[in-house]
């Protein structure tokens, strides 16, 4: 089995230092191992390497094989599930998944946090100045049915906490606030 691996120099790296190429070819080895293919070495020889220097590249030891394989944008999962082949040529045998789980661990890019803004808080004196706006429009009766929609009479009246709801409130009725 050939496969010919087109990794950057960052894909690479994290390849190497997350296991999943090691992974990958653990997987691989075994598919070959139970159609007689001598890649076990090749995995032993990647697997002492790793060991030696962790955070170098590898360095290839065979002929590249043929296969592209395109890194996963931040935060998606990777797939832990191997992938066998349905069926090669000149072969007839069903390969059995390794005994043990292959694991991976991916650790998530930097996520950078985007502040938002946050609703706009009022004064009693800035929806006092608004709501003179709608009286001055000639729209009083509108600003008493507003008024009565919160439950109130008077805008003194007028809880705090609901003082961004009458804003949009006026400004549905044309105000600027």
């Amino acid at each position: 089995m050939k496969m010919i691996l087109e990794l950057g120099t960052m894909e690479a790296k994290n390849a190497v230092q997350s296991g999943a190429l090691l992974g990958m070819l653990e997987v691989m080895a075994d598919f070959e191992q139970a159609n007689e293919a001598p890649a076990r070495g090749l995995v032993q020889q990647f697997k002492d390497h790793a060991a030696t220097e962790p955070s170098s590249q590898p360095t290839p030891t065979q002929a590249p094989v043929q296969q592209h394989l395109v890194a996963p944008m931040p935060n998606q999962a990777i797939a832990t599930q191997p992938i066998y082949p349905t069926s090669m040529p000149g072969t007839a045998v069903n390969p059995q998944p390794p005994t043990g789980p292959i694991q991976q661990q991916i650790q998530p890019a930097s996520q950078t946090v985007v502040p938002t803004s946050q609703a706009p808080t009022y004064t009693m004196d800035q929806l006092a100045v608004a709501a003179t706006q709608l009286v001055d429009a000639g729209k009083r009766d509108a600003l008493l049915t507003i008024l009565a929609n919160f439950g109130v009479q008077a805008l003194t009246e007028l809880p705090k906490d609901r003082y961004g709801e009458f804003a949009t409130a006026l400004r549905q009725q044309g105000v600027k606030i």
